[in-house]
């Protein structure tokens, strides 16, 4: 589990993932529950780019963010479509929706998540 220190420097950003809970997924009104957090280093740009949700819909992403396959505290961590990203308070708006996770591999293994917003 390492990212060139190169790649790490690019990674300013500080990211809350609240991680929905998979027991339930809600509480009965539509509302998410979330039961854990993680917080990420974080690459943000803003470019636009055609994607597919998780209904396979194209959407047009406006964000996109690069992340390490683990915390803050080098433990391994996911993002997932489901889950609540809060981005640093100059980004409008705070927690937008996941609509597109990609995870990306290298020779060692794991290596970072694209996500887009």
């Amino acid at each position: 589990m390492a990212l060139a220190p190169q790649l790490e420097a690019l990674m300013i950003h500080r990211i809350v993932v609240e991680h929905i809970s998979a027991s339930t997924g809600g509480d009965g009104y539509n509302k998410r529950i979330y039961n854990t957090a993680s917080t990420f280093r974080a690459r943000i740009e803003f470019v636009e780019k055609l994607v597919k949700d998780s209904t396979s819909r194209s959407v047009v992403s406006t964000t996109r963010m690069f992340t390490p396959m683990w915390d803050v505290n080098r433990t391994p961590a996911v993002i997932g479509l489901s889950d609540r990203v809060t981005l640093p308070v100059q980004f409008e708006p705070n927690q937008p929706p996941i609509l597109s996770v990609q995870p990306h591999y290298d020779h060692e293994g794991p290596h970072h998540f694209e996500v887009y917003l």
